[in-house]
């Protein structure tokens, strides 16, 4: 499977944090990995001795205003939908020349490693852990935000309450919050996130983005998962964004036969280059979906 690349992607030095450095009332335990223009560690709340996810924005990316108050929408947007498969955030905070997000310490895999490991899951267990990301993503529209990169890595599976499984979405970093309580999810014209699970509408840049373009990138986590491959590939970045703007998919059934058919009709329903033939909403994509849950 090819890489993705990502639009966007500003390389910096990785702030220097090791284990026992304080950043504002949190001690760093160790590194957990990269996010988007920061580092994410596990941390302890020095008074509550509670265990948190602390992220560090990139020092040279805290130094451009833009990248700085992206960083800080995240943890608003974020702490704007109160909901069970949204990551919860609860500080942000600047200490020196440091910028940081707490975050609750998820522990898990993320959905891009298991389609990495098992290349195709059934059915069921597919939509058993994307329906409540479709209930996820809902909640955050009704909220105002749009997340606009969703993909396989922003999904992290957990184990929630008797061993059940728990999905949860990560990464607000590139969001559009609508701060007009009577206002649709429009307007967000940039060009940001991942081009493989990019809508065509949200890769050209032209007109209004809304949250259909979050529909399309839970169709193609669907195609993916159901499949083992990605609805567009291509060797180049050029190539990937011409293939998702003009290219014409093969159907799920294609790769894999057995796949039901009325499943392969609601992918290819909610991936529709047209916007205006996806479901009318993610509560529509989420009604669609549930006869194929276990």
């Amino acid at each position: 499977m090819l890489p993705e690349p990502t639009i966007d992607a500003t390389p910096t030095p990785s702030p220097t944090l090791d284990a026992g450095q304080r950043v504002g009332r949190y001690l760093v335990v160790r590194r957990l990995g990269d996010g988007s223009h920061g580092v994410v560690y596990e941390a302890i709340h020095e008074g509550l001795g509670k265990r948190v996810a602390l992220k560090v924005l990139h020092p040279a990316a805290a130094l451009d205003p833009t990248l700085r108050r992206r960083f800080q929408q995240e943890g608003r947007a974020a702490s704007r939908v109160r909901h069970p498969h949204v990551v919860d955030v609860s500080d942000v905070g600047v200490d020196g020349d440091r910028v940081y997000l707490v975050m609750e310490l998820l522990q898990g895999e993320d959905l891009a490693t298991r389609f990495a490991r098992e290349g195709r899951l059934g059915v069921a267990a597919l939509v058993d852990i994307l329906l409540p990301v479709v209930s996820a993503v809902r909640a955050a529209h009704e909220a105002g935000v749009l997340h606009r990169d969703l993909k396989p890595a922003n999904v992290v599976i957990t184990e929630g309450p008797g061993g059940v499984a728990r999905p949860v979405v990560v990464d607000f970093g590139i969001s559009r919050m609508d701060d007009a309580a009577d206002e649709r999810l429009t307007h967000a014209r940039a060009m940001l996130g991942t081009p493989a699970y990019m809508a065509p509408e949200q890769l050209a840049g032209e007109g209004a983005v809304d949250a259909k373009a979050d529909q399309y990138a839970l169709a193609v986590m669907l195609y993916e998962g159901s499949t083992g491959e990605r609805p567009f590939q291509a060797a180049s970045l050029l190539g990937l964004l011409h293939e998702v703007g003009y290219g014409t998919p093969r159907t799920p059934r294609t790769l894999c036969p057995a796949l039901p058919a009325a499943f392969e009709a609601v992918v290819m329903r909610a991936m529709h280059r047209d916007a205006g033939a996806r479901f009318d909403d993610l509560r529509a994509l989420g009604r669609a979906l549930l006869p194929f849950a276990s």
